[in-house]
């Protein structure tokens, strides 16, 4: 169900409808990705882990068809909570299977491996942004420039929203603190390029 998206035949169709949160939708995509949250939270990390993974392999290499390809990253995306101590241990592969979704050919794979890149940022933070800041805002920066729909740019700076966020730390009541110079010196790196595209994209949403 979860491969079962709507607009599949038309990507102008889908790049002019607003994106809602997948599980607030009524399609069955959407339907079974919320059941799948729902599950994985219930059965615990172990047990997701050992039915996930092997289906998100699976889908994230399949050839033929992107419907597949955008099912295992957002199925990625969705267990990334639940399953945070397993990717953490293996932060290189989680990264190398996450990131490999932007380049993918199809709109659609592209949003969807953006999509998982932000929630695992968001719980592997701040460990991802510290080692792997180059490969994934150079990624990024490249995505803003590149990708024509404005659906797919705002996906880009949703993503890299994340990106920033996990370099605040939290207080142990939840609230940000300062950003540490490490913190500093990594966003300091891409200050301008992002400024710059996030500016571009202000221009195209007024236009």
């Amino acid at each position: 169900m979860i491969t079962d998206v709507q607009h599949a035949d038309d990507i102008d169709e889908w790049a002019n409808v607003p994106e809602e949160d997948i599980i607030n939708k009524n399609d069955p995509s959407s339907m079974a990705a919320g059941v799948l949250e729902g599950l994985a939270e219930c059965l615990g990390e172990k047990t997701t882990i050992a039915c996930c993974l092997p289906i998100i392999k699976e889908c994230t290499e399949n050839k033929e068809k992107w419907q597949f390809r955008m099912a295992g990253f957002t199925i990625l995306g969705l267990i990334s909570e639940v399953g945070a101590k397993t990717f953490k241990a293996n932060l290189d592969e989680t990264l190398k299977t996450s990131a490999s979704g932007l380049l993918d050919e199809h709109p659609r794979v592209r949003f969807a491996a953006l999509m998982s890149l932000g929630l695992l940022m968001d719980v592997l933070s701040p460990d991802v942004q510290k080692k792997y800041h180059a490969d994934i805002m150079n990624a990024l920066i490249k995505m803003m420039q590149e990708e024509t729909y404005i659906k797919m740019k705002s996906q880009v700076i949703s993503c890299t929203c994340n990106f920033v966020k996990g370099l605040i730390p939290l207080d142990d009541e939840g609230e940000e603190v300062k950003v540490t110079e490490e913190g500093k010196q990594i966003l300091g790196l891409y200050y301008e390029p992002l400024v710059k595209q996030i500016s571009s994209l202000f221009e195209l949403s007024i236009a």
